[in-house]
């Protein structure tokens, strides 16, 4: 009315777009809990690109969380240690002996927190950097999902229960 316009469903760029049947894919392994976990972080994503990926993001630091504090609970690594820094808890994980076979879902774990744990917290000062923001949400919301299957692996292999909470 008037000249004046009223934003009545907002939405992500097409190319942004997570089909719901690809996400359901790709959570298929993980307990029910990260489902509903990744469920609401989806749902976020789609009005959303970034605040979506933060959610998801905060999912994969929960899982490192519970994983460093369950190895401290066994002794693998200090209480201490695990509660540092994040890369600091996944680098001492590394390090655990008994981690070995499971370096590789660490270091995604590392690599996901470096590329794309501040992508959704930092605006973009340009047209170019927003550009380059908006793909990396959805690269990274499915990586988000990737290093939760990978690490779950880990859970599964020393017999710990993967429930975490995570307030959405």
């Amino acid at each position: 009315t008037e000249g004046r316009a009223a934003i009545q469903h907002p939405c992500i760029p097409l190319a942004q777009h997570i089909p719901e049947a690809r996400l359901e894919s790709a959570i298929k392994e993980l307990p029910a809990r990260l489902k509903v976990s990744f469920r609401a972080a989806y749902t976020t994503y789609l009005t959303n690109i970034a605040q979506g990926l933060q959610q998801a993001g905060q999912i994969v630091e929960a899982i490192i969380r519970l994983l460093a504090s369950k190895a401290a609970k066994d002794g693998l690594i200090s209480a201490p240690v695990a509660t540092a820094a994040l890369a600091d808890v996944i680098d001492a994980l590394y390090q655990v002996n008994t981690m070995k076979p499971h370096r590789a879902a660490l270091g995604a774990a590392r690599a996901f927190i470096k590329e794309f744990r501040n992508t959704a917290s930092h605006p973009a000062t340009s047209a170019k950097q927003a550009a380059e923001k908006m793909r990396k949400c959805r690269e990274g919301f499915y990586e988000a999902i990737d290093t939760s299957v990978k690490l779950r692996k880990v859970f599964q292999a020393f017999d710990y229960t993967l429930s975490v909470h995570v307030i959405q």
